[in-house]
């Protein structure tokens, strides 16, 4: 019995051990906050900028998510997301990140709240034992910091939830946001017909405006970056020198142009912007009067009659992993990017201050068309007779670069511009894409990775990458592995065979089991 007893008492004296452990053990990791995440980009994990940011916070920003209560069970998982991404927001933020939950249907105060903040109420379609009704609710958030706010109207997914919300936060420390001016005057993409979709993302965080070049007497100093959206006039040296002296200050260009110009009826003609080209290549980067076809190529509609096709079109290069420089910020974690009759690019300095690198290029099997131009869908190449290589198609100048009109003629803007004339910069920023139809709306619709790819690019010349690193992780494109001949046949005939040498193998190895086990069974 006195054993029993013992027994009994050392059980419970370690079961109170092992209790007490775990409570301990409880309260030390409790300071601590680790989670895993085996996908490859780590998309279910904040960045290392976006904690690196948190972390860097000095004051109170308070994030208030609308959310009702009774939402359909997509939308519940959606919530669910939402506040595991809030929880480690205010985690990595030290507490500086506080995260206040309301259900607009609990008071007729927190409905007037969202009202005045624009978060609508929205319909969702449920069912529910077998019936089909229609509910309302509300899915938005809102960041406070001092007087200011930023309020995301609509969560309905995760998808660059962080990015938006890193985003807002840097916006909200912000005065005011920079400004991104387009080039007018020349027959340029127009911003607001052709370029919706690309005005209203970066209208989130940037200032965006037309700016007429031709009619101007300076740029002004507030703005960061401008952009030649497919122009088809040349520029006149007035135009070149407001430009050349926004380059001199530390302003950013971004040039979007082929050097061939296509109409509505696929007829090819060479450009004739030469006062452009040469200003730009003075900087180190040339535009080729040519078109690159590639067998990377993408899918193009057109029209026969009344038939709309499909087909690949070696016309528009599809860019995938191995065409992003994988040493620059801007596309290293780009997956896809569709062009339309871009042209390549020529890349050359003779400053060694001068940083002038290709931020995309074609496929090895891409070549190109100069001066006979056809660009028949339904053409055929002899692959024999073509010189096939990778070419740039996207080009990026930055460092030390002296002034184009250094040693010429200037233009006559009044005394005050001859007097400020800049004649050199240590920090030059042009980046120049060889096709200015990638980011047009209508070719969004086939090819809505290139949104992407323009993001990054303004961010990249607004001198904001670190938003670059967050918003690239997702995954926008995993094309197949394209094989050889030799390949495909190996695997067509692996599948075909495959499968019945398995099931014979499976056979003999059955029977000879079974016969082992009879030869046995005759021994005992």
């Amino acid at each position: 019995m006195k054993n029993q007893r013992n027994q009994k008492n050392n059980m419970l004296f370690r079961t109170i051990m092992i209790i007490a452990i775990v409570i301990v053990l409880n309260l030390i990791f409790s300071n601590f906050y680790w989670h895993g995440d085996l996908t490859e980009n780590n998309i279910y994990s904040l960045s290392p900028v976006t904690k690196k940011i948190l972390n860097d916070l000095d004051d109170l920003i308070t994030v208030k998510v609308y959310f009702s209560k009774d939402l359909p069970t997509n939308l519940a998982l959606v919530q669910t997301e939402v506040k595991d991404l809030l929880s480690d927001f205010s985690n990595y933020s030290g507490g500086r990140i506080k995260i206040d939950f309301k259900d607009p249907a609990e008071n007729d105060e927190t409905i007037n709240e969202v009202n005045m903040l624009g978060i609508p109420k929205l319909q969702f379609n449920t069912v529910s034992n077998d019936e089909y009704s229609i509910t309302e609710g509300y899915l938005g958030m809102a960041l406070f910091f001092e007087d200011h706010q930023e309020v995301l109207p609509v969560v309905q997914s995760m998808d660059n939830l962080e990015y938006e919300l890193v985003r807002l936060i840097k916006r909200l420390q912000k005065d005011q946001p920079e400004k991104i001016y387009f080039v007018t005057g020349h027959g340029e993409i127009d911003l607001d017909t052709d370029l919706k979709s690309f005005k209203e993302i970066l209208g989130k965080q940037y200032t965006i405006s037309n700016f007429d070049l031709v009619n101007a007497q300076s740029i002004p100093e507030d703005v960061n970056t401008l952009v030649i959206a497919g122009p088809q006039q040349d520029f006149s040296d007035h135009d070149l020198y407001l430009l050349d002296q926004f380059l001199m200050r530390q302003g950013s260009l971004l040039v979007l142009n082929e050097g061939v110009q296509i109409d509505d009826q696929l007829m090819a003609t060479p450009s004739a912007q030469d006062n452009l080209l040469n200003f730009l290549s003075h900087y180190g980067i040339k535009i080729n009067k040519n078109l690159v076809l590639d067998s990377s190529r993408a899918m193009a509609p057109f029209s026969s009659g009344f038939i709309t096709f499909s087909i690949p079109y070696p016309f528009w290069p599809k860019i995938t992993q191995n065409g992003f420089n994988s040493d620059n910020v801007m596309v290293n974690k780009l997956e896809s990017l569709v062009l339309a009759w871009a042209s390549s690019l020529e890349l050359s300095t003779s400053d060694e201050n001068t940083q002038i690198i290709p931020l995309i290029t074609s496929s090895p099997k891409s070549w190109t068309q100069e001066k006979n131009y056809n660009l028949d869908p339904n053409a055929q190449y002899d692959f024999n007779t073509l010189v096939l290589q990778s070419r740039p198609l996207a080009g990026f100048v930055s460092g030390q670069a002296d002034s184009y009109f250094q040693d010429k003629e200037k233009p006559n803007l009044g005394s005050s511009a001859e007097n400020n004339f800049i004649n050199s910069t240590e920090q030059a920023r042009i980046l120049v894409v060889g096709d200015s139809d990638f980011m047009k709306d209508y070719f969004l619709r086939s090819a809505p990775e290139n949104l992407l790819f323009a993001q990054n690019i303004i961010d990249g010349l607004s001198q904001d990458s670190d938003l670059i690193n967050i918003r690239s992780r997702e995954i926008t494109d995993r094309p197949l592995v394209e094989f050889g001949e030799s390949q495909k046949n190996f695997w067509k005939y692996f599948n075909i065979f495959a499968t019945a040498i398995l099931v014979i193998l499976y056979g003999i190895g059955r029977s000879f089991l079974r016969k082992k086990s009879n030869f046995e069974d005759k021994l005992i």
